[in-house]
């Protein structure tokens, strides 16, 4: 019988980043919205000929993924050390993280990222907003569980 369900709701996401976090920490406080996503690449470079035939080249391709947490998510330490390390020693730190999503019985690993675009503080609003993060990965694979 199929699984018919697709909650995010008990996805867990572990994050390592190297000479800072060397185990992995799990994220919490995601926003309820928009907890992670990535972005669309293109990930074939396209050629019509005068004759048109189409002909294809694979090209390799970054990454973006977005992390969005709650203003008050535990979580905003790890990103708020992330970016005062880098700082502090002016060097890229490289992350590693998996994603496990039950309800779909898949499992994400992604290599080789860097932490590319960041929200320094929490938008205020009547409430204070979500802040979202950038890693750009080198991969992201996926399994079954």
């Amino acid at each position: 019988m199929a699984n018919n369900t697709i909650t995010s709701i008990d996805s867990v996401y572990m994050l390592s980043v190297g000479g800072l976090y060397n185990t992995p920490v799990q994220l919490q406080g995601y926003m309820a919205d928009r907890a992670f996503e990535t972005d669309a690449v293109d990930i074939a470079e396209l050629v019509m000929g005068v004759d048109g035939i189409l002909s294809a080249g694979f090209v390799p391709y970054m990454l973006r993924q977005t992390v969005s947490i709650m203003p008050d998510s535990p979580s905003s330490e790890i990103f708020e050390n992330w970016i005062e390390a880098e700082r502090t020693n002016r060097v890229k730190l490289v992350a590693q993280g998996t994603i496990i999503i039950p309800s779909t019985s898949r499992q994400y690993t992604m290599t080789d990222g860097y932490l590319t675009s960041i929200t320094a503080i929490p938008s205020a609003n009547r409430v204070l907003q979500g802040r979202p993060f950038t890693i750009t990965w080198n991969s992201i694979s996926a399994a079954p569980l």
